[in-house]
């Protein structure tokens, strides 16, 4: 295991903001990169922690440096991020709900238990 866990975000809205200062402030944990589809949010985002930009989150999941990702975006976006981490085998917590249908959030808990991954649905 590494000695700071690299996390990046999809999302940079206020959630996402407040817990990006919180996994900034832990001892073991990076804030390596964000995500968002509006280049200027990304930009602020990042900025204070030094992390680097995204557009588009598959690019940023392929960067290779990741540990986990940090999803928190609007409820209709939910289901293909979580499905794209999972099919790079990369930990994952998701801001509640999984997702906005039962069809897509069972898909998602039975590729999480499939691949045997690690993750959380924030409350």
């Amino acid at each position: 295991m590494p000695d700071k866990v690299n996390v990046g975000f999809i999302g940079c809205g206020g959630n996402a903001r407040g817990h990006m200062r919180t996994v900034a402030g832990l001892p073991n944990a990076r804030l390596a990169a964000v995500c968002d589809m509006v280049p200027e949010l990304a930009k602020q985002a990042a900025e204070p922690y030094g992390a680097a930009t995204y557009t588009d989150h598959r690019a940023m999941l392929d960067r290779g440096d990741l540990h986990a990702a940090y999803i928190s975006i609007p409820v209709h976006m939910h289901g293909q991020p979580e499905m794209d981490c999972i099919s790079r085998g990369m930990p994952f917590l998701v801001e509640k709900p999984v997702s906005r249908d039962m069809a897509t959030a069972k898909k998602v808990a039975a590729a999480v238990a499939q691949k045997k991954l690690i993750t959380c649905v924030g409350y």
